[in-house]
């Protein structure tokens, strides 16, 4: 059992991310390495189509696909490796026909680093999370492309509504469609409960979190922008440390890190693929600047993520004092506060109106301190 007292353990082993998490008080129980079988169809798809699939003239798309994975034979030495495990990633052996999950709940909290405790920020419960791929059906009918492709395109359509919790967002939902046609971007339209309107949402807006959440479209599912908005490069093959088989469903939250995560839970030893991502400016104007992304080599599922900022745009991070923030005379609507602000490494005094700040952190938040990360959509956390 891996605590926080013997996290140096597994620092090489998981993602910075992951490595900070065990420091504030996950516990990881490290069990033996199980291997993930594909199911028969999946497998016998593979087969029979993989051969005739290859990449397109400017090796961003796939040509030929039909079912299965399109690269099973992987060759850390071929150039176009890092595109191959994207596509694979694209059509992995989970989820090849549709699914809908029922009552999907996320949260997000506050950590307070080394004390074990968190302060939840947010607790929202979803209807549906539902999917359906029109290509790469491997188990239900229409097999294994569904007609609808050939007069619409799309590769697959996602839904996730309507929202439960909370009761402010009742009701809310989105909805997305993803097409082949590698020059198409996705077809997205959200549900605003305030407005009773639906709006179509920019493609810039799916890759990147403008609440207090860090989830966002294009990470709903580990990574799933448009393939061909992005530039992939292969970093390499890694032994990591990873959740794959779960023991416990549904997930019992942490008692040791004040229930900001689930644990304690089986990690085991996963050959990983570790790919950068970078989104193609002009084509997708994400404020993420890349991506680290730790696929499993037999689930081909993001296992880990790391998001880091841009280098054309960098998202200053800003340290409020927890002393100024308390004084009385911060609390005038007119009064301004001097943060930290870190842009490109250099260190940067300035002043912002506290009420802005405010409008941000919860008022507990607020009182202990907080990093806020301020961006051209607003402020997120």
């Amino acid at each position: 059992m891996i605590t926080a007292a013997t996290a140096a353990k597994v620092k090489e082993l998981v993602s910075p991310g992951i490595y900070l998490r065990v420091q504030g008080g996950i516990e990881m129980k490290i069990v033996p390495t199980q291997r993930v079988d594909w199911p028969p169809p999946y497998k016998d798809a593979t087969e029979k189509y993989s051969a005739q699939v290859r990449l397109s003239k400017d090796r961003r798309s796939t040509i030929g696909y039909v079912a299965g994975q399109p690269f099973p034979l992987i060759d850390p030495n071929d150039p176009d490796v890092a595109v191959e495990i994207a596509w694979n990633n694209v059509f992995r052996p989970i989820t090849s026909d549709d699914y809908d999950l029922r009552f999907f709940e996320c949260n997000a909290h506050y950590i307070s680093r080394g004390k074990g405790t968190s302060l939840e920020l947010d607790d929202t419960e979803v209807g549906h999370y539902a999917g359906y791929s029109e290509v790469g059906r491997t188990e239900v009918e229409p097999m294994p492309v569904d007609p609808d492709f050939k007069s619409t395109g799309r590769l697959w359509l996602f839904a996730l509504y309507p929202v439960i919790q909370p009761a402010t967002q009742r009701g809310a939902g989105i909805v997305r469609f993803r097409y082949a046609d590698p020059k198409r971007g996705d077809d997205s339209w959200s549900y605003t409960v305030g407005a009773r309107r639906v709006r179509r949402l920019n493609e810039a807006v799916l890759s990147d979190a403008t609440g207090i959440s860090a989830w966002n479209p294009d990470h709903y599912s580990g990574f799933n922008p448009k393939t061909e908005a992005y530039d992939y490069k292969f970093l390499g093959e890694k032994q990591m440390l990873a959740c794959v088989h779960a023991e416990h469903s549904p997930e019992i939250p942490c008692p040791t890190d004040g229930g900001a995560s689930a644990c304690p839970e089986a990690w085991e030893y996963r050959h990983m693929y570790v790919l950068e991502a970078k989104p193609r400016y002009g084509i997708v104007n994400t404020l993420q600047g890349r991506n680290m992304l730790y696929m499993d080599s037999e689930s081909l599922v993001r296992a880990l993520c790391r998001h880091l900022r841009s280098e054309r745009r960098a998202l200053p991070e800003l340290h409020v004092p927890a002393d100024r923030a308390r004084s009385p005379g911060a609390r005038r609507q007119n009064s301004d506060l001097p943060v930290q602000a870190f842009v490109r490494g250099r260190r940067v005094v300035a002043r912002l109106p506290v009420a802005a700040i405010q409008h941000v952190l919860p008022a507990r938040t607020r009182d202990a301190g907080a990093r806020v990360l301020v961006h051209q959509y607003g402020c997120g956390g």
